[in-house]
């Protein structure tokens, strides 16, 4: 397990995972910061997001369940952006890496085999 920098929310719960901890000391009010295990920390901002748009995808009218859902960065942190309740969002798996996915670089290839007949 890996323990990761975030930031608690008014509930007690983590909003905002930070890269560092150095990032976390110049960000984040003193009083509001803490260290957990990723999955926790994740899964908290997963259940607040799911809760937040009422388990209903935000792309579409897709019911969502709490394992189903997708968590989408609106900026991918590749591009500087985070894992936060204010980055993310849910969405269902059509919306997320299928045909009209915000993810059409990741969706699946199937290739033929070689060699076989």
């Amino acid at each position: 397990m890996s323990k990761v920098w975030v930031q608690l929310g008014e509930n007690g719960q983590a909003v905002r995972i930070f890269r560092t901890q150095k990032e976390m000391f110049f960000e984040c009010p003193v009083d509001r910061d803490a260290s957990m295990e990723r999955a926790i920390a994740v899964g908290q901002i997963r259940a607040q997001i799911w809760n937040r748009q009422n388990g209903v995808c935000v792309r579409c009218p897709t019911l969502l369940t709490k394992s189903g859902m997708h968590m989408h960065e609106r900026k991918h942190r590749g591009r500087g952006g985070e894992i936060s309740l204010e980055n993310s969002e849910g969405l269902c798996y059509q919306c997320h890496l299928g045909a009209r996915g915000a993810h059409p670089e990741k969706q699946l290839m199937f290739t033929k085999r070689t060699g076989e007949n």
